[in-house]
């Protein structure tokens, strides 16, 4: 007889999960952990094609539909078939197709999606875990529907630098993948085995599809820039696998070899399986030789299997997306007095007083007639006084509260545009206008950083606020007994989920993908300049002043007359990235810390 008990994980294949002092791991057991390394930014989903579950096929259903596409009608695989058989069937597959001289990628596209299931609705499971914000996606799937599902509730700017991006396997999306473990770039699908599309700047990865053992071994062992970049991230991030069985042999060679050669990372992974699916020993298998934790889920009681997928993610995104609390404190090196700087994911205080200011954000209309932030508690509004000196200030009569405006002014057409050039310069501004005035404390909600109407990531009016403050702490006189304390106060971080809250920049401070003490206490501008030569490019960050120009940069590498230079992201969206004149300074041309210069032939 079966050595079968009944607990609250139910009898797992003859084994009893209970007379194991180390029973598997619900989902609900770990959700602290998950919340923990989501906010430390080390947590990175895995997805398999059980995300995409039931609109597309499973692996086992799409090799069938795909061996009938390529005319093979004697595939035996077992009910149900074993890795092994889907692999052997996948070669023979690859090989029939490039035979006929039919296109894989084409066959996928056609084969992928299941006939029987509508394909009107995103899957459950990708929206579910598409409703909290990723940095970084790996995923074995060729497919957008994750990609889909996570801009349409994500992408709510004007410009495209928060819409989340596809990269293959080539060294230079390898590089951009690494390069996004330490810095706050826009979010990324990682798209390991190829998709249906065309990836970051018009890349097409329809060729980096891969199905066959032949393939298979070609992606792993033949492409040392993409081992080594995926032993990075498998080292430096706590993977967490969804809607995979991780049945891919190579991946877990990938994961052997990271473990061999440089040891078990501290951070462990996990994976999600429903407990009806755990064998014997795959807990400790996983865990002593791949650094994978089992969790496991339930499906509801008299429910289809993997009923309670979707919902086990949905819990596991809302864990993760709670409002977030806490702040970090800065330091501006050589002030005297103090200048500290927190940064904090709260609404903007309620009320002023004579020793606390506060700076709101505000568009200018044609007319002159603000567009003041929703962000701004109404308490804090009111008629407005100009500021001597400072067109970009107004100040609320009787409070002290300042109205900031980082516009310019076209006197061609009256339009006040958004530039991001002016951020700093307004927040020295209002730093020298509040301690002119008696503060010792001005809190600032991010200035010209709108979630809806916003022309470029909303990090970057941090940075740009981040080096206003520095400015203003190197050239404006404090009084000596009053050290000041300045509030930077992420009000789209603090909205809760009705709201349309975006914790995008909060998220960059909170995971250290953003140090505000570089941009503090640093004198040199940190940019990247991308130089694309013959359809390969090189990245090299850059510390130079920002009173040198745009010109003298190319002249550093060596580029002529023929080239022209593009910035990303864009300071003054509505006249465009491409810099017309090169004779002009960093600081003028709007290259701020993090920006990237990119250099094509014309």
């Amino acid at each position: 007889m079966a050595n079968t008990t009944t607990n609250k994980y139910g009898p797992v294949d003859g084994y009893s999960v209970s007379s194991d002092p180390f029973r598997p791991l619900s989902y609900c057991d770990a959700l602290d952990h998950l919340r923990a390394g989501y906010r430390r930014g080390i947590l990175v989903p895995f997805i398999g094609s059980g995300v995409n579950a039931p609109r597309l096929r499973l692996w086992s259903g799409l090799v069938k539909a795909l061996a009938e596409e390529a005319g093979i009608g004697d595939v035996r695989l077992g009910d149900p078939p074993t890795d092994q058989q889907l692999i052997l069937a996948s070669e023979r597959i690859v090989w029939q197709l490039r035979a006929r001289g039919c296109s894989l990628a084409d066959a996928m596209r056609t084969r992928l999606p299941d006939p029987e299931k509508s394909q009107d609705e995103p899957p459950q499971a990708a929206s579910a875990l598409a409703s909290a914000w990723w940095p970084l996606i790996l995923t074995t799937n060729y497919d957008s529907l994750f990609l889909d599902a996570f801009n349409k509730l994500h992408h709510r700017a004007k410009h495209d630098g928060d819409l989340m991006a596809v990269l293959g396997r080539s060294a230079a999306d390898c590089h951009t993948v690494l390069a996004s473990l330490n810095l706050p770039v826009r979010p990324l699908l990682w798209a390991l085995q190829g998709f249906l599309g065309n990836g970051l700047n018009g890349v097409d990865l329809n060729n980096e599809i891969v199905l066959g053992y032949d393939h298979y071994r070609q992606a792993t062992f033949e492409n040392a820039s993409f081992r080594a970049a995926f032993s990075e991230v498998y080292r430096n991030r706590s993977l967490l696998f969804v809607g995979t069985g991780l049945g891919e042999e190579y991946f877990r060679g990938l994961f052997s070899e990271s473990i061999i050669r440089l040891g078990a990372n501290q951070h462990a992974h996990c994976v999600l399986i429903n407990e009806k699916d755990l064998a014997q020993d795959t807990c400790w298998f996983m865990h002593t030789r791949l650094n994978i934790v089992v969790l496991t889920y339930k499906d509801p009681p008299n429910a289809p299997k993997y009923s309670g997928f979707a919902p086990c993610l949905q819990e596991i995104a809302d864990a993760l997306t709670q409002p977030p609390r806490g702040a970090r404190r800065f330091w501006v090196h050589g002030a005297t007095p103090d200048v500290c700087v927190d940064i904090e994911p709260t609404p903007l205080p309620q009320k002023s007083s004579a020793e606390h200011w506060i700076v709101g954000s505000a568009g200018q209309k044609r007319s002159g007639e603000l567009r003041v932030s929703g962000d701004v508690p109404t308490a804090l509004r009111g008629p407005q006084i100009s500021i001597a000196d400072h067109d970009d200030l107004k100040q609320v009569v009787g409070q002290g509260v300042l109205l900031a405006i980082a516009r310019e002014s076209d006197p061609g057409t009256g339009r006040h545009d958004r530039d991001l050039r002016n951020v700093a310069d307004v927040t020295t501004h209002a730093l020298q206008v509040a301690v002119r005035e008696g503060a010792s404390t001005v809190s600032f909600m991010l200035l010209s950083a709108s979630v809806r109407k916003g022309r470029w990531p909303r990090v970057f009016s941090l940075v740009q606020m981040l080096r206003g403050i520095r400015r203003f702490a190197q050239t404006s006189p404090l009084r000596e007994d009053s050290p000041l304390r300045i509030v930077i106060h992420d009000t789209a971080a603090a909205r809760v989920p009705d709201e349309a809250p975006d914790r995008s920049a909060w998220h960059a401070v909170e995971t250290g993908r953003l140090d505000p003490t570089e941009v503090l206490d640093c004198s040199a501008l940190r940019f990247f300049v991308e130089i694309e030569i013959v359809g390969s490019s090189t990245r090299t960050p850059m510390y130079v002043d920002e009173e040198k120009t745009v010109r003298q940069v190319a002249e550093y590498f060596q580029l002529d007359s023929g080239w022209e230079a593009v910035l990303e992201p864009n300071p003054t969206p509505r006249r465009g990235n491409r810099l017309t004149e090169l004779d002009v300074s960093l600081l003028d041309a709007g290259v701020v810390p993090g920006s990237t210069l990119r250099f094509t032939r014309r």
